[in-house]
């Protein structure tokens, strides 16, 4: 079983705060290359779907991450089946829901791949 780990601690969790999109980029792109060849992706809040199209979308929502108190400040991180169209150039469409999965202070996202089936969730 492969397995990907991020501590959301003061560091990760406050670069995302401050807007520090580079490492944003990082691990976005990290998790999109850990789940590329995964043909099945489910989480832990129940939510979940077969992979039919040309690529995975990661993303972070971090609208909600700064609040005034630390206790309702999160991330939601969105995982998304996407493929491209031939009808319009350079034009994608969603091919599923996204996965949404909010993030706390000091959580552990982990990510687990046991051949083509992976798990997103919490440790």
């Amino acid at each position: 079983m492969k397995k990907l780990t991020f501590v959301f601690d003061e560091d990760l969790f406050g670069a995302f705060q401050r807007g520090d999109l580079r490492k944003q980029d990082e691990v976005e792109i990290a998790i999109e290359h850990f789940l590329v060849d995964a043909e099945e992706i489910r989480a832990s809040n129940g939510e979940g779907f077969d992979r039919c199209a040309d690529f995975i979308q990661v993303r972070f929502d971090t609208r909600y991450a700064n609040k005034n108190n630390k206790n309702d400040e999160y991330l939601i991180l969105e995982i998304q089946d996407v493929a491209s169209t031939d009808e319009i150039p350079d034009a994608y469409f969603f091919s599923s829901q996204p996965i949404r999965l909010p993030i706390e202070h000091d959580e552990k996202l982990v990510l687990k791949k046991r051949g083509s089936v992976a798990y997103v969730g919490w440790e």
